[in-house]
């Protein structure tokens, strides 16, 4: 089982979880019925990070994070041997006179016993990473054992001994089972302190600066010299900056040691339980206060008050909401006029859509606006995997064009609503505040490009992601470069026409489908009511708090629900809630089984972004 299935099974077993025990919760009723919905929303998440989490300790015992009375730290290598990138690593080793911890797959070492046998020569530790690079989060203990004991057989034929009996489970990925397996077959498993993400290849320099951010004392690096997933992935950018690395070390003072010398003095970091208590308590205290206002039995309704056809209506609304988004930064990219030097760009919805959903994913999980800056990451990945290697402004033109024909639309639709459907006069404000927004933000840009154009008429701006999510996920200089480049959509009177009317199209599925969480939660069946919800979830999108503003679009909807058409506050929340639910699960669900077909993670495309906006 991969990454994505593993990832979509758990997500789909979650609801059903959250579901089942918010009825049961609901049956039960009372401060009872209450306790069981927050002990199972609690559960859920504790499971999710110990499976998720390499270095968890819920489901066993793991050699990872910690700190060593000595100036010594483990470098270990993750799914090889490789006859094409271990060599070079061992040779690279040898000149350093270092030892490392080899996590090898019992199939590459049937497949390449003389390069095991090299390594167990030159004093490494062979460990075991199983045998296949199976997932082993819903693996049962005849399964996880089978992993255990193939890659053991595998290590024993080929150097005549027995593999070390250190286990690292595949992307740190385990289930309850895995570490009672590993007592009764006599293993420990093995975390680490830091991931290098190598397997994505950023460049060699930022594979040392990420290894020079961890090296310290009792740390354990996690670089790879194979492929597990087979597809023969390059590892050469992790030998090249090997060297470095280890220079690195000695310039420190850090000897690199195995992994089983170093699990001899590691000691657990002394402010993990205080910090572990702080941050209970001021959930426990979060969930109380929540109490004194709402009754807990909100959540509870989320999952059992909800009219299932009218919920499955509005995931297909917002779906095609996604669609027609897409569609209109496609008519961007139509329009983007090719620049002598540059690559005619050949960028299709296949490459649209999924940058548009880890954009979302990146945008729900995370701090700040940093899901525009991996849409641009994403596209111009996909193209360079196809060996289209596109420049940085016109992907950033692009986006800045599609934003832009968001912008317009959104207050064109927003007019036609509040012309034709009755809204209250608390909403007309809202409206003009957010009008305000966008025309400001269209004045700044103009006056941006003025200004540009009259200092700097011949000179190229060259930094054009820097910090660009300030300002409506837009900087100064993204924006000139982005108008420069995106403007060309202005002079293609069919894109543009297709621009707007899709983008027009997005604003009205998404309308849609706050309209069908509405009728499902039984609340008000008025396009006017729509409206205001609406108007009041995107203004407050606009200025991102929390990760995906969670807490903050609960007060905004819930509180316009109230006020202005007196829905009561437990079942203007409930239903403030169902919506985030209901257009989360396209972004973090459809997003998360995009970022796997990626080989990717969060963390890591977090690292890439980071960088690309530096």
């Amino acid at each position: 089982m991969g990454k994505r299935e593993v990832i979509t099974r758990f997500v789909i077993l979650g609801a059903l979880w959250i579901a089942v025990t918010a009825v049961i919760g609901q049956a039960v009723g009372g401060v009872v019925g209450d306790v069981i919905e927050g002990v199972a929303v609690l559960l859920l998440l504790l499971v999710a990070w110990s499976a998720f989490t390499p270095n968890a300790r819920l489901f066993g015992r793991v050699i990872g994070t910690g700190t060593s009375p000595s100036p010594k730290v483990a470098i270990t290598f993750d799914d090889g041997p490789s006859i094409e990138h271990t060599p070079a690593v061992l040779d690279t080793l040898a000149t350093a006179g270092a030892r490392c911890t080899f996590f090898v797959l019992g199939r590459h070492v049937r497949a390449h016993p003389e390069v095991a046998r090299r390594i167990v020569e030159e004093g490494h530790e062979l460990a075991s990473h199983g045998d296949d690079h199976s997932l082993l989060t819903f693996a049962g203990p005849a399964a996880i054992a089978h992993q255990f004991r193939a890659a053991e057989d595998a290590v024993s034929e080929a150097v005549g001994a027995s593999v070390s009996h250190l286990f690292r489970a595949p992307h740190g990925y385990r289930g309850p089972f895995v570490a009672p397996v590993a007592r009764r077959l006599g293993y420990r498993l093995v975390g680490w302190t830091g991931a290098i993400f190598d397997t994505a290849r950023p460049g060699v320099d930022v594979i040392v600066d990420r290894c020079a951010n961890i090296l310290e004392p009792g740390a354990i690096l996690l670089l790879h010299d194979g492929d597990g997933s087979g597809q023969g992935g390059d590892r050469s950018q992790t030998v090249e900056a090997l060297p470095q690395i280890l220079q690195t070390a000695r310039e420190r003072g850090l000897e690199p040691v195995t992994v089983s010398e170093l699990a001899e003095e590691l000691r657990p970091r002394r402010n993990t339980v205080p910090r572990a208590a702080a941050f209970t308590a001021i959930a426990i205290a979060i969930v109380f206060a929540l109490s004194r206002k709402f009754d807990l039995q909100v959540v509870a309704d989320v999952f059992t008050r909800a009219n299932p056809l009218y919920v499955l209506a509005a995931l297909f609304a917002n779906l095609g909401s996604v669609a027609f988004k897409a569609l209109t930064w496609k008519a961007a990219f139509d329009a983007m006029p090719v620049v002598e030097g540059e690559e005619q760009a050949d960028v299709g919805m296949r490459d649209v859509v999924p940058a548009i959903f880890i954009g979302f994913l990146l945008n729900t999980v995370l701090f700040a606006r940093l899901g525009e800056v991996a849409r641009v990451s994403v596209v111009r990945r996909r193209l360079a995997a196809r060996g289209h290697h596109l420049a940085l402004p016109p992907v950033v033109g692009t986006l800045v064009t599609e934003q832009l024909l968001s912008g317009l639309t959104l207050v064109a639709v927003l007019i036609g609503v509040v012309a034709y459907v009755p809204v209250p006069r608390a909403a007309v404000n809202l409206l003009a505040v957010l009008s305000g927004v966008v025309i400001f933000i269209a004045l700044v840009a103009a006056a941006i490009e003025i200004w540009s154009r009259l200092r700097r008429p011949h000179r190229p701006n060259d930094d054009y992601v820097e910090r660009w999510w300030h300002l409506l996920g837009i900087s100064f200089s993204s924006m000139v470069e982005g108008l420069q480049r995106g403007q060309a959509i202005f002079q293609r009177p069919k894109l543009l026409t297709l621009g707007l009317m899709t983008a027009a199209a997005s604003w009205l599925a998404q309308m849609a489908g706050i309209y069908l969480t509405l009728a499902a939660y039984d609340i008000h069946k008025s396009l006017g009511v729509a409206a205001v919800v609406f108007l009041a979830s995107n203004l407050v999108q606009l200025f991102p708090i929390t990760p995906g503003n969670l807490g903050v679009f609960q007060g905004a909807t819930a509180t316009s629900l109230t006020l202005l058409y007196g829905v009561p506050a437990n079942l203007a929340l409930t239903f403030s809630i169902g919506l985030q639910l209901i257009e989360a699960l396209l972004g973090v669900g459809i997003g998360f089984v995009f970022l796997s077909m990626e080989g990717l993670s969060v963390a890591e495309l977090q690292t890439q972004v980071q960088e690309e906006r530096e």
